[in-house]
């Protein structure tokens, strides 16, 4: 009985010995494809970086080919059919005209406070200030966009009359402005990036833009001539332009005049019919 105990004993042993043999050689066998499953591991995690580099890539490249392609494409000018935009926009008019700096402040996406005012917000103030002196109202609004460089943000390009204090007749005048939708409420965009710029350079140049710059601008020509009235009117509110840029304690900002006081034309056929050259 002994005897056939300890032969169990020994078989048991040796399948011990067969179990643990067999274990270290499937071990051996998964550790050599060990370097080959790092291997595999680290080009896969290089394929993704690059591919998510790439896209970070393109994601950068895509506003520059933007910029580009602007000035060649077609069809960007639309007549705004965006009815809180259209009220912005005429809301903003009525606001210089009636002096209310809180919603003018608002349109930029800051607030009005008379006092400690900083030196662009004073400039802001001073213009249209002295622009009221000068000007009775903006009429006959009408409010043109094309898509702005990044999401939520647009041009308007808008066309108006200005009405003088001091004369029934209209100079037809022409603004462009950047603006940005924040959940449906639209600012002006007063200080902008070199990137922006460069787009709105070539939005410029647009065949669309230009048209619509000019046409303007015929208007423009044509209402002041034989019209010594509109021409004092006129001239002098590009003084006062010229006259708040001379005395500015701070560099000119395009940006804010150009939504302030423009666009007050200084071309070579502006200052003839002006008497000017």
């Amino acid at each position: 009985m002994l005897g056939i105990m300890v032969n169990i004993m020994e078989q048991m042993e040796q399948g011990n010995k067969f179990i643990k043999e067999e274990y270290k050689n499937i071990f051996l066998k998964y550790i050599s494809y060990l370097p080959l499953a790092m291997i595999s591991l680290i080009f896969i995690i290089a394929i993704v970086l690059i591919i998510s580099f790439n896209v970070k890539m393109s994601k950068l490249s895509t506003p520059n080919e933007k910029i580009v392609e602007i000035a060649n494409k077609q069809n960007v000018l639309l007549a705004s059919s965006d009815e809180v935009l259209n009220k912005f926009i005429k809301d903003y008019f009525k606001a210089r005209t009636d002096l209310n700096f809180n919603q003018i402040f608002a349109s930029y996406n800051k607030k009005w406070s008379s006092t400690n005012l900083d030196a662009k917000s004073q400039e802001i103030v001073n213009a249209i200030t002295h622009e009221r002196s000068y000007v009775k109202k903006f009429d006959d609004i009408l409010v043109f966009t094309v898509e702005g460089l990044r999401e939520d943000e647009l041009i308007a390009i808008i066309t108006y009359n200005i009405e003088f204090s001091f004369t029934k007749d209209y100079a037809p005048s022409i603004l462009m402005a950047y603006l940005k939708n924040d959940n449906g409420n639209y600012y002006f965009v007063s200080d902008y990036d070199m990137e922006i710029s460069k787009y709105i350079n070539n939005v410029l140049k647009n065949e669309e833009v230009v048209l619509l710059f000019n046409e303007v601008k015929t208007n423009l020509l044509e209402a002041l001539k034989g019209n010594e009235n509109l021409k004092i009117a006129y001239n002098s509110l590009r003084q006062l332009k010229d006259n708040l840029q001379a005395n500015s304690d701070i560099n000119y900002n395009k940006n804010i005049y150009d939504n302030v006081l423009s666009p007050i034309y200084d071309t070579e056929d502006i200052k003839k019919i002006l008497g000017e050259s």
